[in-house]
């Protein structure tokens, strides 16, 4: 609603001041529920699935973005129907596919570091070239190696910190973690 009302609009702060709210009661009522926990806290004090849940927030954020904005771009400026920015899509969902199939042997091959490290590189590089090619002249083939590498990044990238996340937690916890 910020772009209809504004950020400052007393409406939207006020839905950003409960959010936060809620979200500060939600940490208070998981701490207090011990076992019965959404997230019990003895997985949550690992340090190395904490990080990794951090990651995936983080790169998630810039993964959506694409996911959000390039089918708009191509609706409201290219004028592509709601099926053709779909398939528009493509080149980025495909790569993603594709590559999620490699993405555990080269984990096995080269290690957690890289194998994230490289999906991360990627999906920056995708975002990158997805802000210099983007434009009201832009067509669809012009957005092609960003949307790939965004999606070669991210088959690289979520398979990887998945498994990292969830053999750092005892065997017992890892279907919680994953």
């Amino acid at each position: 609603q910020s772009v209809d009302w504004g950020w400052g609009d007393p409406r939207v702060i006020s839905m950003l001041v409960v959010s936060a709210l809620l979200l500060v009661a939600f940490a208070v009522v998981e701490r207090r529920a011990g076992e019965r926990a959404l997230i019990p806290s003895d997985v949550f004090s690992n340090s190395r699935f904490r990080a990794a849940c951090l990651v995936v927030l983080l790169m998630s954020a810039v993964f959506f973005s694409a996911v959000l904005y390039v089918p708009q771009f191509l609706e409201k400026i290219l004028d592509y129907s709601a099926v053709e920015a779909g398939l528009g899509m493509l080149p980025m969902m495909a790569c993603f596919a594709l590559t999620s199939f490699i993405a555990g042997p080269l984990y096995d091959r080269i290690g957690m570091v890289m194998a994230i490290g490289i999906g991360t590189g990627l999906i920056a590089t995708g975002q990158v070239l997805l802000a210099i090619l983007i434009g009201p002249g832009a067509g669809i083939g012009s957005l092609i190696p960003g949307l790939a590498l965004v999606g070669v990044g991210c088959g690289m990238f979520y398979p990887s910190v998945t498994t990292a996340a969830v053999t750092a937690v005892d065997e017992a916890r890892a279907s919680l973690a994953g």
